[in-house]
């Protein structure tokens, strides 16, 4: 297997970079500096490069050129390549796609995304090359099924006297030279040499209807009467419905070869004045091959012997022809024939049905095409009617009859079945006494008994395939299409139409063993096939699917657009891929979220390939599910790293200004835009007086509350410590944003009380309006700064417009506020009664004084839920091999529900992943709102009713042995460091008299 990975760069330290990511995946690496290096490595290497990596720095090199190369290099050997260019932007990115380049990667580089991404496109280039493979073969073995059931069909006809081998060349000869002719005179038709030779073979079908007519009327030797003209005319349908049959049965018949056939069999009766039969078309709604061959075969009926008739001679018959008395045949067709009716006569001559009166020499054949001319002198002398005196028997087919007895006697064999299994008559005779079941591979043996049995009782036809001993002990693989009859003595025997398919079997088995390392190469990647044929509408999907997704997906395009289990917003991507596919599109490539059977979406690449027919029409799509959902939040998470701000989650500095400076550049004339630089008043207080932890908790309620005010479309980002700034775009007037400044000063009013502490929060705001003819940011941004800064000067806690309001909005009421602004601290003592030190000494007395160890646990969860009113305190113990953790002890607070009969025996690893993770450095887990942990952690706090949580584990020399838990139900709690500091103090000491028990075994 290729195992080498080809890296293109200018720069030796970027070449080694590259190196020593991909160095865990035992790659071998080679290098190249430049476009002729990498040529030379190519050449010489050959296929064992597996890809190429190319980093390019824009402003260095000529990108075009670079990316010009690089699809060359790849292509001319198939391997996938990868650029990594310094900067990113849509054109360089439709540019490399647009040179087959198959990824693209931006500096800085992510080891593991490269990694990931680089056997992304190495699979997904070994799935093309084996579904390639498979897609050769699948094509040449359809070629290769039609011609032993074309064998079988024609011999079915000769046995059945219906045509001898001759009449059916003639009609195949006949219908070339007349289609030739056709399209040179009127290439309208749109028949091309391809289509000519499958139609010249369909033509030797035209009468296999006949089959299903009596013998009693399709060998009388007068005339019909309107009865048996009827049944006669029958044949049509029937043979066009013994071709459909074949058609829906046979995995690999040609469809297009089998239409041209149906075709012919249905209307080579019709005529173009609407006489004919069976469904009376006129004009050129009788298909062109139809009435071709309807016109060859009134020649060749005129000219040769019929049981009813004798033949007439080639200038009589034509005369009837043209003059419209074997029916009204199209001019055009008719001016054709009689420019090739001298080279009818010819071939009439070559192939006469009277092997006598034709010349042993070869055959005239002076105006025939020299592909014509080769064929007549090859296979001249290959056809008679029967052809078992002149060593002239297929290969392939074999005739006999043999009794439905215990051993199969043999009552007749054609030459074609000595010629098959290489055994004299004399032999057969001799060595197997005339059993042909003493023929038959023995394995076999009771298999095709009890199949006989079972089909004799259904009173039908019927195929049976099995093996058959053949002289010097070879194996020959039979078709055996079977009918049981009586003689007239009231015996059972079955005639027998044998074909040699031990070719086809071989070739069998070389696919199947193809299609087992196609099935290997399957199992052993991630990725998902798929098949879709377009003509029946009938999907295939290879298995992965059901591993992954555990449900099988529709089985039709049809139903897979209505119910397409992939994202809302992806939908319209499923049925693009099935329209442009099914229209002649012949490679889409899309990425969209598929649901799993929870409902739950992951990313994938869809890679859809089109299979064309001999006419240029779509009729099957083969094509490729990639996994790329952990490369997609790879990228997704990096890219929030490097947009949001890690507090708050809002756009950070740089990034609140590029969407700012993309609004602005879109603005058209009449279009209004405001800007809202948003600064908290006093925050150092906030953080002095709480902690940090609580300061950052307030930033991050504040950033939820302005968000909450403004749209989906608003730009909304944190610039520094405490600022924040917002932009709205396409506003009706400046009324609008002032009326959503009022909105984010009255929402800053609240945040404390909601945590029941006295005092308030405040904010200055300073505005800027934006028009399209004042939209530079920078401007916006100085103007939106001095106004903050006069709202500041004018008293705080309200907003300035820039330009429109010269002096300040009226401050807001709000004593709170006001005490702030005139510089007093906000003090923490006292805050909702709570004494650390008296808690402390009420904890240490209970301990003392109360005689049982449970219920003064219980005792003291009780006092702190109280003392600091929040809605549960509790206590979570791990068990001795530390898999599991219980709910030990609980306290609630009034109309809280108690959760400890139902937490019990939890999986640690499965409570919202490896649960330990959540607690810090310092063993501390707070979330002041749960709808900023994860969802497997809302989903899990979340079933509790918890809205803020803080935890602090137990600890025992270094194993984690539990936690103690305090839980806010009704409001999303902002701690205060003190709180903190107090609350994980007692939780220590309660962990210290766990462990103390533990170790005392109580």
């Amino acid at each position: 297997m290729r195992n080498k990975l080809l890296i293109i760069s200018p720069l030796e330290d970027e070449r080694a970079a590259i190196k020593e990511i991909l160095s865990p995946d035992k790659w071998t690496a080679l290098e190249a500096a430049n476009s002729g290096e990498a040529l030379s490595v190519v050449k010489s290497e050959g296929e064992g490069v597996t890809a190429v990596i190319f980093a390019v720095a824009a402003d260095e090199i000529d990108f075009f050129t670079f990316a010009k190369d690089a699809a060359r290099y790849a292509a001319s050997a198939k391997i996938p390549a990868m650029v990594i260019a310094d900067k990113d932007s849509v054109e360089l990115k439709l540019m490399a796609f647009d040179f087959g380049i198959c990824d693209v990667m931006i500096k800085p580089i992510a080891a593991d995304i490269l990694r990931q991404r680089i056997k992304n496109i190495t699979d997904a280039s070994r799935s093309r090359e084996a579904l390639g493979n498979i897609i050769r073969l699948q094509k040449r073995e359809f070629h290769r099924y039609k011609q032993p059931i074309l064998d079988g069909l024609r011999s079915m006809m000769e046995y059945n006297n219906l045509e001898s081998g001759r009449h059916i060349k003639r009609m195949q000869l006949f219908t070339q030279t007349l289609l030739e002719e056709v399209v040179r005179r009127y290439p309208e038709y749109g028949i091309d040499d391809n289509h000519i030779l499958m139609i010249a073979e369909a033509a030797s079908l035209h009468d296999i209807g006949k089959s299903a007519v009596p013998e009693t009327i399709l060998n009388k030797p007068g005339p019909l009467t309107a009865q048996e003209f009827d049944i006669m005319k029958t044949h049509a349908q029937q043979g066009y419905e013994i071709l459909e049959n074949l058609n829906k049965n046979a995995e690999n018949c040609d469809r297009l070869f089998m239409r041209y056939a149906m075709d012919i069999c249905l209307y080579h009766h019709e005529r173009w004045d609407g006489r004919g039969y069976p469904k009376g078309l006129t004009g050129d709604t009788i298909p062109i091959h139809a009435q071709t061959v309807g016109l060859v075969d009134c020649y060749d009926a005129l000219t040769n012997d019929r049981i009813y008739r004798k033949a007439i001679s080639h200038g009589d018959a034509c005369t009837m022809i043209i003059d419209g008395k074997c029916g009204a045949f199209s001019p055009r067709l008719l001016a054709c024939f009689k420019n090739v009716k001298n080279t009818f006569l010819e071939l009439s001559e070559a192939y006469s049905d009277n092997p006598s009166a034709a010349s042993t020499a070869e055959p005239p054949v002076y105006g025939l095409r020299p592909a014509v001319k080769r064929e007549m002198a090859q296979e001249a002398k290959l056809f008679d009617d029967r052809g078992c005196d002149n060593g002239a028997a297929s290969n392939f087919i074999g005739v006999n009859r043999y009794l439905d007895d215990a051993n199969l006697t043999l009552i007749y064999t054609g030459c074609g079945f000595f010629d098959l299994f290489k055994y004299t008559k004399e032999e057969i005779a001799s060595r197997f006494h005339n059993h042909y079941l003493e023929m038959i591979y023995p394995p076999d043996r009771q298999r095709l008994l009890s199949s006989f049995k079972k089909y004799v009782a259904a009173d039908s036809p019927f195929e049976l395939v099995y093996r058959v001993m053949a002289k010097g002990g070879t194996l020959v693989w039979v078709l055996d299409k079977t009918v049981s009859l009586v003689d007239g003595d009231g015996v059972r025997y079955y005639s027998s139409l044998l074909i040699d398919i031990t070719k086809i079997k071989e070739r069998e088995e070389i696919l199947l063993r193809s299609l087992e390392r196609y099935k290997i190469i399957i199992d052993q990647s991630n990725d998902i096939i798929f098949e879709w044929d377009i003509m029946s509408d009938e999907f295939f999907i290879s298995p992965n699917w059901y591993k992954k997704y555990d449900y099988q997906p529709a089985g039709s395009g049809v139903k897979i657009k209505e119910n397409p289990c992939v994202h809302p917003d992806d939908v319209q991507a499923v049925r693009r891929i099935l329209d442009a596919m099914s229209t002649g599109t012949a490679y889409m490539e899309e990425e969209l979220r598929i649901a799993d059977n929870l409902g739950n979406y992951h990313w994938g690449r869809v890679r859809a390939t089109a299979l064309f027919d001999e006419m240029g029409n779509p009729f099957r799509v083969i094509g490729v599910i990639m996994d790329i959902d952990s490369d997609r939040r790879q990228t997704y998470e990096l890219r929030i790293k490097a947009e949001r701000d890690s507090l708050t989650k809002l756009y950070n500095k740089n990034t609140g200004r590029e969407q700012v400076e993309r609004h602005l550049q879109t603005m058209v004339p009449g279009d209004m835009g405001a800007m809202f630089i948003i600064d908290v008043d006093n925050f150092k207080h906030i953080n002095d007086s709480y902690g940090h932890m609580f300061g950052d908790a307030v930033l991050s309620k504040l950033a939820e509350n302005i968000s909450s005010i403004f749209r989906s479309s608003d730009v909304v980002s944190r610039i520094g410590g405490d600022e924040f700034m917002v932009f709205m775009p396409h506003i009706p007037n400046a009324a609008t944003a002032y009326s959503h400044a009022e909105q984010i000063l009255n929402a800053f009013g609240g945040i404390l009380h909601e945590n029941m502490y006295s005092r308030n929060l405040s904010c200055s705001i300073g505005v800027a309006i934006a028009t399209s003819e004042e939209n530079d940011f920078q401007s916006l941004f100085s103007h939106a700064d001095q106004a903050l800064y006069q709202a500041k000067r004018c008293g705080k806690n309200n907003y300035v417009a820039y330009g429109e309001r010269t002096e300040a909005v009226p401050q807001m009421e709000d004593s709170g506020a006001s005490s702030r602004t005139s510089g007093s601290s906000i003090e923490s003592e006292n805050q909702l009664g709570v004494n650390p030190s008296e808690m402390l000494r009420l904890t240490f007395d209970t301990l003392r004084e109360r005689g049982g160890f449970d219920s003064a646990l219980n005792l003291i969860l009780n006092i702190i839920g109280k003392m600091f009113n929040v809605s549960r305190a509790y206590i979570f113990e791990s068990t001795e091999d530390g898999l599991y953790v219980n709910n030990t002890y609980e306290w609630c607070n009034d109309g809280i529900e108690p959760q400890i009969t139902l937490l019990v025996n939890i999986p640690i690893l499965d409570f919202g992943g490896d649960y330990r993770k959540n607690f810090n450095e310092e063993g501390i887990f707070y979330c002041p709102n749960l709808e900023d942990c994860s969802e497997e952690l809302q989903e899990l706090l979340g079933a509790q009713g918890i809205l803020s949580t803080l935890q602090v584990s137990i600890t025992e020399e270094g194993k984690f042995k539990g936690f103690v838990g305090f839980d806010d139900c009704v409001i999303h709690r902002l701690w205060t460091q003190d709180q903190i500091n107090a609350l994980v103090f007692i939780a220590r000491l309660i962990s210290e008299i766990i462990c103390e028990r533990r170790g005392s075994g109580q």
